[in-house]
């Protein structure tokens, strides 16, 4: 499992940002970001929820509880296991995947 940080590293530097850029963004003090980059600190649920925001992520992912990195990616996939579980729900879920891939 991957860590808060290394997620933040990664997600950073897969967009070529720099971290004063992030800062800015989210209105964040140079020096509290890098703390959270480097893991001296663990951002609360309010800041977790802004960067899987800016970064177009799931908070699960930024905690390493999934390698799902997008949310239209998560949405997917439990879309596809409810669609197998099948009834009413799985028929619902079916249409909402077709629909999604349209």
């Amino acid at each position: 499992m991957t860590s808060i940080s290394q997620n933040l590293i990664g997600l950073r530097r897969a967009r070529s940002l720099e971290r004063k850029e992030v800062c800015e963004a989210l209105g964040l003090l140079p020096t509290s970001y890098a703390r959270y980059e480097t893991g001296l600190r663990v951002p609360d649920i309010e800041l977790l929820g802004k960067f899987a925001c800016y970064y177009n992520v799931t908070i699960d992912y930024l905690t390493g509880h999934t390698d799902l990195v997008s949310k239209e990616v998560y949405f997917q996939e439990v879309l596809e296991m409810i669609a197998d579980m099948g009834g009413c729900a799985g028929a619902m879920a079916s249409e909402a995947l077709n629909a999604w891939s349209k």
